[in-house]
């Protein structure tokens, strides 16, 4: 009786061991699943940022790009011409320029200042060549040099930009180290 048991005793340790190692191999599962369903989740969100990333550049360029076409319509074009007089300041014609400055600000902000990181291709990428270029128009830049010298100065991030703009312009192949606004 005795062996007997001792038999069934060594029947239940053995078969607790299993039970033990049964819960052991699927704790282990479940850990290994666990593992592999946050490194999925992990991925979808990162793949899912970076897609709200590309769709705000999108928006964002969409709406800059709107802002410009209405700003850049309102300047007459004999503003473009090479020995066109400045408007007068207080008219139509000049506060239509200066609009087209601060909206390259906005752009310049957006794309630099407030998401570099999402952002900044715009700005290398499309919008300071479009600035550049208009800086070389002379009706234009004698504008965007009243406003720096007027009212730019005054705020920190528009004195931040003026500077960005004579970065663009003394780097220019045309004016290389002139600067922007002769003092």
């Amino acid at each position: 009786m005795e062996t007997q048991q001792a038999i069934s005793q060594e029947r239940d340790t053995k078969s607790d061991k299993q039970k033990a190692g049964d819960k052991s191999a699927f704790a282990m599962f479940v850990s290994i699943m666990s593992v592999i369903t946050a490194v999925c989740s992990l991925w979808l969100s990162i793949e899912s940022n970076r897609d709200s990333e590309r769709v705000a550049r999108v928006n964002a360029y969409m709406q800059l790009r709107e802002s410009f076409n209405r700003v850049a319509a309102a300047i007459p074009g004999k503003y473009y011409d090479v020995n066109a007089a400045v408007p007068e300041k207080g008219t139509d014609d000049r506060r239509a320029i200066q609009n087209y400055w601060y909206l390259t600000f906005d752009e310049w902000y957006v794309t630099t200042q407030l998401n570099d990181r999402a952002f900044q291709m715009l700005w290398d990428d499309r919008f300071q060549e479009v600035i550049g270029a208009m800086l070389e128009k002379p009706v234009p830049r004698a504008v965007v040099c009243n406003l720096i010298n007027e009212k730019f100065s005054q705020n920190h991030l528009q004195n931040e930009y003026a500077k960005v703009l004579d970065d663009l312009y003394i780097n220019s192949e045309k004016h290389q180290g002139e600067h922007l606004c002769k003092k």
